[in-house]
Order: structure tokens, then sequence, then C-alpha cells
């Protein structure tokens, strides 16, 4: 008796560590904006835009002052970007369902804590990284969601984009 229940416990334990091994080389969702910016390589395509427009009222309590939506057909030029595996991206425009686009500007950029940052190429700044907003990343739908605040003014983004190349 004692002997099985030694085993039984001795299994348990193999089978937590192995448990535990698995998950630690498993995908930790990286790819949804968690660090890695693998799941971004390609081009994208806005599809779809959502904005809330905010002021403060006279006791400093944001009031929504103005919303829209609106969504980018297959032939309907948007913006979108061009991310590169090694850390550098564009800014574009007029960006088609058929992979075409005009580019607008160049960045290097980062994802880190599900935040997508970017670094003009231009700008000398010593910590030059700017919080674009938070992002996912699921198969071919990238969305990130922005918030600007100045003064007594406030946007908040929702935007997606479709991979199109």
């Amino acid at each position: 008796m004692m002997k099985k229940t030694l085993f039984s416990l001795m299994t348990i334990a193999l089978m937590a560590v192995v448990c535990v091994g698995f998950s630690a080389c498993g995908s930790d969702g990286d790819d949804n904006g968690g660090g890695s910016s693998s799941g971004l390589t390609g081009v994208w395509k806005r599809t779809y835009k959502y904005e809330i427009k905010y002021t403060k009222d006279a006791s400093g309590q944001w009031v929504k002052s103005s919303e829209k939506e609106k969504t980018y057909g297959d032939n309907d030029g948007s913006e979108g970007y061009l991310f590169e595996s090694g850390g550098m991206a564009k800014l574009l425009y007029n960006v088609l369902a058929d992979g075409t686009y005009k580019v607008e500007e160049e960045f290097k950029y980062k994802v880190e804590g599900g935040h997508l940052y970017m670094w003009e190429l231009d700008d000398r700044d010593e910590d030059g990284w700017e919080d674009v907003g938070k992002i996912t990343v699921s198969g071919n739908t990238f969305e990130m969601q922005e918030e600007e605040i100045d003064g007594n003014y406030k946007k908040v983004s929702t935007k997606r984009y479709k991979k199109v190349m």
C-alpha cells in the first residue's frame, strides 16, 4: 500500500514538472503584442476606424463631444504599415487590397508589453520611442487602440488593419 501511494505521488510530481516544462516552451502570446514583432511582419491596410473625441467640462470631467466610425473597402485607399522583420517599418498611405501603396515615412519599431513603439528616423532625441498604442495581432488582423490627450482635449481611437502581403 505504501509503495502504491509513493508511486502515485511521484507520478503526480513528474506530471507537474512536465506540464511546467511544456508551458515554458510554448507560445506565450508574444505575437499578440507581448514582445515579439514576428506576427506584424508584412503589409497592413486599415479596414476600420472608430474614434471618440472628448473635452473637459467645467468640473474637469471628460465629456464625449463626438464620435465617428469608418469602414474601408478593398478598393478604398487607406493608411497602413509595412513592418519588416529587422525592426524597421514604413508608414504607408493609399494602401489597396492588392498590396500596392505609397510610403509616407520610415521609422524603427518595437513591441513591448502589448504596446507598439515607434522611433522616427529623423528624431534626434536620446529616447525617441513613442508609445503608439496597445496592439493585438490575431492571424491576418492587427488592431491598435490609441489615446491622445492634449490639455482639455482627448481622442480615443481603435484602428483595425488587414494583412494584404
